[in-house]
């Protein structure tokens, strides 16, 4: 269907490309705007400056600020990260294996200096220890350069790399290394070849793909055996392979595209084989095995592990005596050991009532332990190597905030809310041990639920400045993220995207009869696709909320799913639907797309969030959003709008920058509860 004409239009820079590699080249007239709305925004908090002083200043208490990182061993090197104090971006950095003096690889912040914006994308040696190759984003939007330094001489190579989207991976003899380059609407399209010292016009086009529904990505698998590339969408892959170590090496398609058929990859070393995670007729996916050289040939393929309907299978480690699955299992993850022939031999065990983990590949391969990462809402991440033939976990790194802090002093929960259509979702709670249950504590309530994308219960120790306050910290676990599996996805997608809305009133509603919080208690809070869970609860139920964060939000769905210029339209029809071809689309879209469906009634107080370099939301989503709430609202409550000039989707770049923008919209929700009270 046409869209309908905008008399909003005008907030969105013809010349958008080109803004975001260049911020200052936004039009005058819409920069003036942007910045006055900046003023309100300010002046609405001018009062509150000591206590954005105030929390900027327990957030950074909380950060060790010199730090180091678990090492991980490569060859006769220790690779690690560091931070030294008052440093916003970390020191790469190597030391001998056998004990010796550390030096620096990349000084972050040494490339940062005199950059409005410095983001660090990819950084990796090279196999050979020679060089050590780095991206890095100058704008904030997403256009990363890749450069290259000679590690013994630290001389800096000439070649500069422009317009790839921050990744690389390294050929087997670390004489060349393979990246992707985006194309004119900012989409990762080519991958190329490029020998080191050469002149860039010369790199090889390894692949391209030239449907605009698909983009590209590459990895490596086994230690850097192999190189894949994968061209995907939101519900299909298709990979292709090539030896790291063949100089001329051409990719080998490994499976045909299959609708709605997603599959990843693992080598196993030790077995030498490949293991497939796929969902062909098996929705919360299997796994899948074959032989080394039958993985370009899928009738060969055998199933390995079968699907379960109780199981979501997430990630797979290859270790030397064993398979190490990370699943989810009643809305939480597990580590499932296996033997060689897929059999479960034991778990690792958790206490808490929610947590995260991840699984951490490390340079050599296969390794004899695992190396994953936990944490809960209370308790910060922990950097553990499993030995999955004993079940004995050994600490590497604590990352326990200095100071006094104690797990002790907070709580942590995991309960269900019944849905309006009797769906249990899954919600995470923490709160200081001290707040009383009765009613009467604020409360923060998260959300994301799009993409299959799983939100966490991990730590944050920023979180703590408003939980020490009396805040209850609550994440609802909305359809449309993967934590109850594939089905919770495709049950938060297309024509059920509105089951997100109703969870996430659902919950706040039942997070009321419960007793942790009061209504127009709430502050609801979210950003990117989170934003629209925002916009659209916020649209639907603003009665329940004192305040709406949200974070670049994408609120102006029809539209956007409108225009195929823009970098992620064309693969992002198959999460919302596609309004051009499909009236049906049109009309589900046109539901709940917050900018649309604003209306005449008593909106809760606004802080919405920008930035002018964003290639996924452009800044012009938020700043229509904002007016339109504003011309409907009966409430005096304030609606504002904040936008980075200088920064993309993101947000700042830098860990303290990143501290002083929380500490701005934590003020936001601490004024709002008062002046709501």
């Amino acid at each position: 269907m046409k869209p309908a004409p905008d008399s909003l239009a005008w907030l969105r820079d013809e010349n958008w490309q080109a803004v975001i590699a260049e911020p200052s080249k936004l039009k005058p007239e819409i920069r003036e705007h942007l910045l006055e709305e900046n003023r309100k925004a300010e002046a609405f908090l001018k009062t509150k400056t000591s206590l954005r002083k105030e929390l900027f200043a327990e957030m950074k208490a909380r950060i060790r600020e010199r730090d180091t990182s678990a090492p991980l061993p490569h060859g006769a090197w220790m690779y690690y990260e560091r931070e030294i104090a008052g440093g916003e971006h970390s020191l790469f950095c190597r030391k001998p294996r056998n004990g010796g003096r550390g030096h620096v690889l990349l000084d972050g912040n040494r490339e940062a200096r005199g950059k409005p914006f410095y983001k660090i994308g990819d950084a990796c040696h090279s196999p050979d220890h020679k060089h050590f190759a780095w991206s890095e984003d100058n704008s904030g939007g997403e256009e990363y350069l890749l450069q290259i330094r000679e590690i013994e001489t630290k001389k800096l190579l000439k070649e500069r790399i422009t317009m790839t989207d921050g990744s690389f991976e390294w050929s087997r003899d670390g004489k060349s290394l393979f990246y992707v380059r985006i194309d004119e609407h900012h989409r990762p399209r080519q991958v190329f070849r490029h020998e080191i010292g050469s002149d860039i016009t010369s790199d090889v086009l390894i692949f391209e793909e030239k449907d605009p529904r698909f983009f590209v990505s590459i990895e490596e698998f086994g230690g850097g055996e192999f190189i894949g590339i994968e061209s995907f969408d939101h519900s299909s892959d298709k990979y292709y392979l090539l030896s790291a170590s063949e100089e001329n090496a051409t990719p080998r398609l490994v499976r045909e595209r299959q609708e709605d058929v997603e599959y990843n990859l693992y080598f196993d070393v030790a077995r030498r084989r490949w293991l497939i995670r796929d969902n062909e007729g098996a929705q919360e996916f299997r796994v899948m095995v074959a032989e080394e050289d039958d993985i370009t040939a899928p009738d060969k393929w055998r199933e390995w592990l079968p699907h379960n309907r109780e199981r979501f299978i997430e990630d797979l480690s290859c270790l030397q005596d064993h398979i190490v699955l990370l699943a989810w299992e009643n809305a939480l993850p597990c580590l499932c050991v296996l033997d060689a022939d897929g059999k479960e031999v034991r778990r690792a065990r958790f206490s808490e009532s929610a947590y995260e983990i991840e699984l951490i590949e490390g340079f050599e391969q296969p390794a004899k332990h695992l190396r994953f990462f936990y944490s809960s809402m209370k308790t910060p991440g922990k950097w553990f190597d499993y030995d999955p033939a004993s079940g004995r976990k050994h600490l590497r790194k604590n990352e326990k905030p200095p100071g006094d802090f104690s797990s002790r002093n907070y709580k942590t929960e995991r309960i269900e809310v019944t849905a309006e259509d009797g769906t249990l979702v899954p919600v995470s709670l923490l709160y200081h041990r001290d707040t009383a249950l009765d009613g009467s504590a604020p409360l923060l309530l998260y959300g994301y639920g799009a993409y299959g994308i799983t939100t966490p219960a991990g730590f944050s120790p920023p979180r703590l400045s408003l939980v020490n306050r009396g805040f209850v910290w609550a994440i609802a676990h909305v359809r449309g993220g993967r934590e109850r599996g594939q089905a919770w996805y495709l049950n938060g997608k297309r024509k059920n995207k509105t089951n997100s809305f109703s969870d996430y009133i659902d919950v706040a509603r039942g997070l009321i009869a419960a007793g942790y919080t009061y209504e127009r208690g709430i502050h609801a809070w979210g950003g990117s696709a989170g934003g629209l869970l925002v916009g659209a609860s916020v649209n639907r139920a603003p009665e329940l909320f004192c305040s709406a964060v949200a974070m670049v939000p994408f609120v102006d769905v029809l539209a956007t799913m409108q225009d195929a210029s823009l970098p992620l339209t064309p693969i992002e029809w198959l999460e919302w639907g596609n309004p051009i071809d499909s009236d049906e689309d049109y009309k589900t879209i046109a539901s709940y797309s917050p900018v649309d469906c604003v209306h005449a009634c008593d909106y809760p107080y606004v802080m919405a969030t920008a930035g002018v370099s964003d290639p996924r939301v452009g800044y012009w989503e938020p700043a229509k959003w904002v007016v339109r709430l504003r011309e409907a609202s009966t409430s005096n409550r304030e609606i504002l709008l904040r936008t980075e000039m200088d920064a993309g989707h993101g947000g700042t770049a830098g860990r303290f920058k990143r501290l002083e923008e929380i500490a701005f919209l934590y003020s936001f929700v601490i004024e709002t509860t008062r002046r709501n009270r």
